[in-house]
């Protein structure tokens, strides 16, 4: 359930489609549109409802591939990233297993990506058959996407998701010096979960929070009724956070953040039932703990005009861990730790003709990864990042504004693949024109860089990596154009806001792997191109709220003619809101459609298409129950038998075991319910 803060109105979001089929994909989102707004425009003589702020436990999705003006507050009841993101234009959320959430962007997934947590940085290549994030969605406050790599303050060669966690202050409501906030849910498709949070001032400018999370879940059904196997386990998270406000631009925060998901879990828990029931013990399931250690230190300092600042320290530990003594192997573990710190820098200066608006920064970034068999280390890997930035952006008067950027990038590597250090100089430039008050052009040129990863940790023995000392780093460039429109008034609507980004991306030198004999090495596979657009209108009337999106991309390595392996496709959203004031329920129905996807590697399987629906109702009492939230879904309404595209999927030739079905189904109908209460 999506809604919105303040005088506004349950909000909406939508996604894109791939170019070859664009003609026919504008005709269908025209008529998706032309469709739903003839019911709403028919409201236009209701007089509008002003809704009051909904005060509830949410996460504000942010993301710059939409205009849909203020970010939308997502009211789902989320175990899995895949519930809070799915529905952004250019966004997919691939594997189902706790384990298993990878953040896809562009076909790109979270090895190309920069994904931080409060400023820490989680990125990390564990496992090739786990996901590399361990992200509890429930304690979020904010995610903001940014869909491609359009500025130099960012690093990753598809874009960036910036996770914050809930403070103090966000969840005190006005008088208040302390408060609580209980939890519970149950989920039909076999799992339940609870949390119980406390937060107050305790004087001297000082706020404490602390939360613990815990979910049992068991092995989930999908859409043919099939059990899945290796889901049963346990998440355990706690994160415990302090904050100062030194004066009154300046704050302090220390944060800890503990992650822990245990469970029987399978070998291979992004692939489905038939590969782990047709491959030797892989149906055999081990005891697995998945954690996270996070610490994160943060300053921010935000006066009215001057130089704002904001730093972060932190030090982020990731750890897989799995038991195969029933098979004869001894307990192994892989070990990532991220230490980093960064701080950067804004200053405004206005001139006669031109203001500017400077943004500076620096970030230094240490990564260390290691293998161990029964707590014996036997191989170690280390990378040094170093970066600094320079943006400014130049507005000349108030219809036009240019922002050049540059940044220096160096990475250093002692790995198994190579020891050697990799610098560049990057550039980029976005210019912005406002046609009028309603509409705004908008195009950038970003270059890229990254050097080679570490090798994949968890299976890290000696020998399983060769080494490379020919590989380059990759580089390249983003290029984006578009255009959003917003206008109150318009076809019987109190507001409306579209919004279209078409962009290339170009990736030189591609870093792949390949087999060699028994062992893998990392390669430069060539030029990769990615090519879409990211297109979505919002139609708000009174307290109703429609949003439609459309995406689509297409990938092709240039030597070679082959796609991505997860490449998402043509992606239709649509998400249509409603507030009863009267009954205080918030209502919503949101639906995606993918494509069938045939633009796959060379001798699979086109991915097929699927349709979703998700609905929700929220009630949110007030009066003598004010405080009380009972929120009830059904997502996948229809049983939809599906896996998405950025999950594995289709059939593989494997050298030892022959032809295997991979394919990842999603979990079917699934109806929640949750009861949460604050004081």
């Amino acid at each position: 359930m999506k809604t919105r803060d303040d005088e506004s109105v349950p909000a909406t979001r939508a996604r894109p489609g791939r170019n070859r089929c664009g003609r026919t994909a504008g005709r269908t989102l025209g008529g998706v549109i032309l469709l739903g707004l003839s019911p709403l425009a028919a409201a236009q003589d209701h007089p509008v409802e002003t809704l009051k702020t909904i005060d509830v436990w949410s996460a504000q999705v942010s993301s710059d591939s939409t205009y849909l003006g203020e970010g939308d507050i997502t009211l789902e009841q989320p175990d899995h990233l895949s519930d809070l993101l799915r529905d952004q234009p250019g966004v997919e959320v691939g594997g189902t297993h706790s384990t298993n959430q990878r953040i896809n962007i562009r076909g790109l997934d979270d090895t190309d990506l920069e994904v931080t947590i409060d400023g820490a940085r989680q990125n990390a290549f564990m496992y090739h058959h786990m996901g590399n994030l361990l992200i509890n969605p429930d304690i979020l406050k904010s995610a903001e996407l940014r869909v491609g790599r359009n500025s130099v303050a960012r690093g990753g060669l598809g874009g960036s998701t910036a996770f914050e966690t809930k403070d103090p202050d966000d969840l005190l409501r006005p008088g208040q010096s302390a408060g609580a906030r209980v939890s519970g849910s149950y989920f039909t498709n076999d799992e339940r979960r609870g949390s119980v949070t406390g937060y107050g001032r305790v004087g001297g400018g000082v706020d404490l929070m602390g939360y613990a999370y815990y979910t049992d879940r068991d092995n989930p059904e999908d859409g043919s009724g099939t059990r899945n196997i290796g889901n049963d386990g346990e998440i355990a998270n706690g994160l415990v956070k302090g904050g100062w406000n030194l004066t009154e631009i300046d704050r302090l925060e220390l944060s800890y953040d503990r992650y822990r998901d245990e469970g029987d879990y399978t070998y291979r828990p992004d692939v489905g039932r038939a590969t782990n029931e047709s491959i030797p013990n892989s149906d055999l399931e081990y005891p697995t703990e998945y954690a996270r250690d996070t610490w994160s230190l943060n300053y921010e300092r935000s006066p009215a005009d001057g130089t704002a600042i904001d730093a972060t320290a932190y030090y982020n530990d990731l750890t897989l861990e799995r038991d195969e003594t029933r098979v004869g192997r001894p307990v192994v573990q892989g070990e990532v730790a991220n230490r980093g710190a960064r701080a950067r820098l804004r200053t405004a200066a206005d001139g006669p003709f031109v203001a500017h608006r400077l943004t500076y920064g620096v970030e230094v970034f240490r990564q260390e990864a290691t293998y161990s068999e029964d707590g014996q280390e036997l191989t170690e890997e280390r990378s040094d990042e170093y970066a600094a930035y320079l943006e400014d952006r130049l507005a000349f008067g108030d219809r036009f504004a240019l922002t050049p950027g540059v940044r220096y990038d160096r990475y250093e590597a002692d790995s198994q693949t190579t020891e050697d250090t990799f610098d560049a100089w990057s550039a980029a430039l976005a210019g912005e024109f406002a046609v009028s008050d309603s509409l705004m052009l908008h195009a950038s040129a970003t270059e890229l860089f990254k050097g080679p990863e570490l090798a994949e940790t968890f299976t890290n023995e000696p020998g399983a990596f060769l080494p490379n000392e020919d590989i380059k780093p990759e580089t390249g460039r983003n290029d984006e154009l578009g255009a959003r429109f917003s206008r109150e008034d318009l076809l019987g609507a109190d507001s409306f806001a579209a919004g279209f980004t078409v962009f290339r991306t170009r990736i030189d030198d591609r870093i792949e792997s390949e087999r060699v004999g028994g062992s893998t090495r990392l390669v430069n596979a060539g030029t990769l191109e990615i090519e879409g657009y990211e297109a979505n209108v919002k139609y708000t009337v009174g307290s109703t709220s429609l949003t439609l999106t459309h995406s689509a991309q297409e990938s092709e390595f240039r030597d070679t003619g082959e796609p991505l392996d997860r490449e998402i496709g043509d992606t239709y959203a649509v998400t249509l809101d409603h507030y009863i004031r009267s009954l205080d329920l918030a209502l919503n129905w949101t639906s995606r459609y993918v494509a069938e996807e045939d633009n796959v590697p060379s001798g699979s399987d086109p991915k097929p298409s699927y349709d979703v629906h998700d609905v929700s109702v929220q009630w949110l009492p007030q009066g003598r129950l004010e405080g009380l939230t009972v929120t009830f879904g059904v997502d996948n309404v229809f049983d939809e038998f599906y896996a998405s595209h950025a999950s594995r999927t289709g059939t593989t030739m494997h050298p030892v075991f022959g032809q295997l079905e991979t394919t990842d189904y999603e979990p079917g109908r699934n109806v929640k319910l949750t009861a949460a209460y604050r004081f």
